[in-house]
């Protein structure tokens, strides 16, 4: 199909400074569309790394945060533990101390008793020492009627014998 146009395009005399013209043309713009391809690839890039390195410090951070939170619940697990044990021995210092002062009234009560003993028994020395003092004073009665009755039988005499009453 050859028409008119085609003929005259084949006719037609191009110079070979526009084609090298038109090849430097193309060069150029090759070469600019990799440079600005080469600059947003570049600035991908760094979009990229600076992505991953937000996305990792985010992932650092959760960690760290359930580590912490981790943390905190098992503080506070120990912090409910020590409420409880300081709870149980509040209970147990009360327990103690109701026992030390019901102790504290015995120990008061028996030592009035001992006192009140210790009176007693300082009387029941006297009445002793008394109860000595009158045997001694019996005794000596006894002994001075057996020297009396000296004289009379001897059966008497063994009958108010201290020995035989173990006296």
């Amino acid at each position: 199909m050859y028409s008119i146009y085609s003929v005259f395009i084949r006719n037609r005399s191009v110079d070979a400074d526009h084609i090298i013209l038109a090849y430097h043309m193309f060069e150029a713009y090759l070469m600019g569309f990799s440079l600005i391809l080469l600059i947003a690839i570049n600035s991908l890039h760094q979009c990229m790394k600076e992505f991953v390195m937000v996305t990792e410090t985010i992932q650092a951070a959760k960690k760290q945060n359930r580590a912490y939170k981790h943390c905190i619940k098992k503080t506070e697990d120990e912090a409910k533990a020590v409420r409880k044990d300081i709870s149980r021995l509040k209970t147990k210092i009360t327990n103690l101390e109701l026992d030390y002062s019901i102790k504290e009234q015995a120990v008061k009560l028996k030592r009035a008793d001992s006192s009140a003993l210790k009176t007693k028994l300082e009387g029941l020395f006297e009445e002793y020492d008394r109860l000595l003092a009158y045997n001694k004073d019996l005794k000596d009665q006894l002994q001075g009627a057996n020297e009396r009755a000296s004289g009379m039988d001897a059966k008497w005499s063994i009958f108010f014998s201290w020995d035989r009453w173990g006296l």
